[in-house]
This record gives C-alpha cells, sequence and structure tokens, in this order.
C-alpha cells in the first residue's frame, strides 16, 4: 500500500482540494464551490481557517477544514469539514486528519477542537490535555 502524508494545504493544493469539496458536496447534499477562486476565498482568505490534506502517491485522497471560533468562550477550532474518497476510506485516513487536526490545534495554542457537522460526531468536543479513551479519538 502507498503510502498516506497529511499536512497542511497550501495554496499549489487547490486544485486537488476543489476535486475533493465537490465530492463532498455532492455525496453530503452541500453547496459547492463555484469555482476555483470562490474554494480559494473560502480556505485561504477567510480568516481563521486551516486545511489539512492527505495525500497517497501524490493524489489527494481526503482533506479536514478546521475555523477558528471563539464564540463560545473557549478559543478553539471546529472540524467543519472531513472528507475521504470513498476508494480510500476503511485506511484510518479519517482517522489520522483528525489526529493531524488535533495536533495543529494544540500547536496553535487553542484549548478545544470540536468536530462540527460531521457524521455521527453530533457536536463531540476534544477538550485539550484530555485523554484520548474519554472521546474516542486518537490523541
Amino acid at each position: 500500500m502507498t503510502e498516506t502524508t497529511i499536512r497542511l494545504a497550501t495554496p499549489e493544493d487547490l486544485t486537488a482540494l476543489l476535486s475533493l469539496s465537490l465530492a463532498l458536496a455532492a455525496e453530503r447534499g452541500l453547496d459547492a464551490p463555484r469555482d476555483a477562486d470562490d474554494l480559494m476565498r473560502r480556505l485561504f482568505i477567510a480568516p481563521g481557517c486551516r486545511v489539512l490534506v492527505a495525500r497517497q502517491g501524490g493524489a489527494a485522497v481526503g482533506h479536514a477544514l478546521l475555523r477558528l471560533d471563539s464564540d463560545t468562550g473557549r478559543a478553539g477550532f471546529d472540524l467543519a469539514e472531513l472528507f475521504v474518497q470513498p476508494l480510500h476510506r476503511g485506511q484510518g485516513i479519517g482517522r489520522r486528519l483528525i489526529a493531524a487536526a488535533r495536533a495543529l490545534t494544540e500547536a496553535e495554542g487553542q484549548v478545544r477542537l470540536r468536530l462540527k457537522n460531521l457524521p455521527g460526531a453530533r457536536g463531540t468536543a476534544l477538550r485539550l490535555g484530555e485523554g484520548a479513551a474519554a472521546t474516542g479519538y486518537p490523541r
């Protein structure tokens, strides 16, 4: 199996991220980005957005979108999107994207990562510093 790498996305990933975003929108009935410029504004120009991209053999196979949220009084990120292409599911890529999102949240000094609008998550919050056993997600 080809190694999967996960890293912070850059504007050079825009074409791959557009493909992933369109697939996510079609699968979940969400509003799709109109074009690459629209997605650029949503992901890289909007304040407080971070995007992680998972790649196998150079091809983008998944992504995670984090948005900074300080409205709750506890600064942190909302994991607003998590998507893995159907052919690559069942390999732990989603769990690795969540773990990378948690590591990014900690690295940026935030106190919480909330899983928002994700199937099965129901607004679960990962409070940093708590054990992974309490949340069911990797630390």
